[in-house]
């Protein structure tokens, strides 16, 4: 994230909003498929929690550092 927003500001210029969108889910049968949870849902849970949570945390901090030239900026998130 944080080379993308460099190249982003190299080339336009820092930006003034980023909208942070995310949205995986475990699928269907997630907690119940066999009664108990299984060694690939728990696998499935944790891609959840890498895109749901980490990436986003991840862009809002690449671009709070980009918008800090501007002295201003806005970060919407939905997940």
């Amino acid at each position: 994230m944080e080379a993308l927003f460099d190249e982003v500001a190299g080339t336009l210029g820092s930006p003034a909003i980023v909208f942070a969108n995310a949205g995986v889910s475990a699928g269907r049968g997630f907690l119940f498929e066999t009664g108990q949870l299984q060694n690939v849902q728990m696998e499935h849970w944790q891609r959840v929690l890498d895109v749901n949570l980490s990436g986003v945390l991840l862009t809002m901090r690449a671009a709070a550092r980009a918008m800090k030239p501007l002295g201003r900026g806005r970060i919407i998130v939905t997940a």
